[in-house]
């Protein structure tokens, strides 16, 4: 193999060929990308689960070999703007023979491997022909439909998919995380048979991929969801559908908008306004969930910390109803820093009902395009708050409560033991949650 090639293509090139390839791969052939001289020059690289393939117009000689990515990423970095060269040398001493990579008066040396190493499964057997779609049309739907995933790499292998479907013309894509889901769905045109559990590892490539410019083509090929735009692809191999058996649930069924929505309270409001608010609050919430009270032209935002101290702060909104609800606020935060709108709708079913909260943009996307939030419900949450509402009272407190409570410490420190008890200080009704926590830090309010 011997060719020249433009610098700044050849990057190009490198970085989607490289993009799927493990620092710590299985296999240590797997560290490497294949490059083929034919009519251009095929880059590949795979983890075995993704395969992205890279065409380069070159001039030379044919040849091929696998050449550590990392390694030759760097090296042709190093060289000065223009046309390289690539020549490889075959050595008695090294198996693969040496590629050596030239520009200007710099030159490089590196060790290859021979290319019939490289994993014949990482082939793609052609790009998709799927219909043309804006590639920031596609990152925004992974991003915002994948924004529930988990990226804990001990998390279920149901929470680290994101779903794609699409049906008649409308895709969409979702994922679910703990008591959170989220999906998000574009008009795109795509072919109405594509429908994937893409793992974690998959969707993080393909964000690469859709983050550049121009047009992207999305189709299954051979159980894998292939994206291809230009001369390059990426293939990522589905997860097992198996893995999801509620998948139906978790994943689709997101198109229905108007129906889920019908019973639900619409919030209009300042996106920049919400997000300084539901997340100031959040940070100082249990488990960071917040509460929202919207009535008329205000919306208040409440949280209370495990000891039950309040935090709160309130905004001006429009409504069209009463609503009360309790909700993630760092995934609200989360998914409100995806929008770009000044403002957005929220719709908020009644809190007794299985239906999701839903996010709009105002005046940017297509009126079907939402994203989804599951409420949290509220018992496991107000429960600890509203024990722990009761501040402590002075020695000479006189209310019944007071009075009941001095009681119940007084019963409680003579049959223990017969020494004098202290003044009571502090009210003794918590819920069994509280009540077991107390017991184990030892409830200073009896000491």
């Amino acid at each position: 193999m011997n060719l020249t090639i433009q610098r700044q293509s050849l990057i190009d090139a490198l970085s989607i060929a490289s993009a799927p390839v493990d620092s710590d791969p299985q296999q240590p052939i797997l560290a490497s990308v294949r490059l083929t001289l034919g009519a251009d020059l095929e880059l590949v690289g795979t983890d075995l689960v993704t395969t992205a393939v890279a065409h380069v117009p070159a001039d030379g000689h044919e040849g091929a070999c696998c050449a550590n990515a990392r390694t030759l990423i760097e090296r042709v970095k190093l060289l000065p703007e223009g046309t390289i060269r690539l020549r490889l040398e075959s050595t008695a001493a090294i198996r693969g023979g040496t590629l050596h990579i030239e520009g200007g008066s710099r030159k490089f040396a590196l060790a290859v491997r021979d290319a019939g190493e490289f994993p014949a499964t990482a082939e793609i057997s052609k790009p998709a022909g799927g219909n043309a779609v804006a590639s920031s049309v596609l990152a925004s739907l992974l991003d915002r439909g994948g924004s529930a995933m988990s990226d804990d790499k001990g998390a279920q292998a149901i929470k680290r998919v994101v779903a794609i479907t699409t049906a008649d013309g409308w895709t969409e894509t979702g994922s679910a995380c703990n008591n959170a889901g989220a999906s998000s769905g574009l008009d795109t045109g795509l072919p109405d048979h594509v429908e994937a559990l893409i793992p974690f590892r998959g969707v993080e490539i393909l964000r690469r991929f859709f983050g550049g410019k121009g047009n992207v083509r999305l189709e299954i090929i051979d159980r894998r969801i292939v994206a291809s735009r230009d001369a390059s692809s990426v293939a990522v191999l589905l997860a097992d559908p198996t893995i999801a058996p509620a998948s139906g649930h978790q994943y689709r069924g997101f198109g229905g908008f108007a129906e889920k929505a019908e019973n639900a309270i619409t919030i209009t409001v300042s996106r920049a306004a919400i997000i300084d608010a539901v997340s100031a609050i959040a940070s100082a919430s249990e488990m960071h969930q917040v509460e929202l009270y919207a009535e008329g032209d205000k919306l208040r935002i409440v949280g209370r910390s495990d000891q039950g101290e309040p935090a709160e702060d309130e905004i001006a909104c429009s409504t069209d109803g009463k609503v009360e609800s309790i909700v993630s606020g760092d995934l609200l935060t989360k998914m409100l820093r995806l929008a770009t709108s000044d403002k957005v709708t929220i719709r908020i079913p009644p809190i007794e009902t299985p239906q999701p909260m839903m996010l709009k943009e105002i005046g940017e996307l297509d009126a079907r395009a939402w994203w989804i939030i599951m409420p949290i419900m509220p018992s496991a949450y107000k429960s600890r708050p509203e024990a722990k509402k009761a501040s402590e009272k002075p020695n000479g407190d006189t209310s019944v409560a007071g009075e009941k409570n001095g009681k119940e410490k007084k019963s409680r420190k003579k049959k223990d033991s017969p020494a004098p008890e202290a003044p009571t200080t502090t009210a003794q009704s918590v819920a069994p949650t509280q009540a077991a926590v107390d017991d184990d830090t030892g409830d200073e309010a009896f000491e």
